[in-house]
């Protein structure tokens, strides 16, 4: 892992990874307003498909 500080003025942002039973997911957070830019959700091969709401 790289970790590169944060610049006067730059942005900083979390990185949260939950690894579940049918899937991984990530979500990216901008600390400064709580803004998610990035969410992503990945679901393990073989697994069946979820419900959606």
């Amino acid at each position: 892992m790289t970790v590169i500080p944060a610049v006067r003025g730059s942005d900083r942002y979390a990185v949260g990874v939950d690894f579940g039973a049918l899937s991984g997911r990530a979500v990216v957070v901008r600390v400064l307003d709580g803004q998610m830019p990035v969410t992503l959700v990945h679901g393990y091969p073989g697994s069946p498909p979820r419900r959606t709401e």
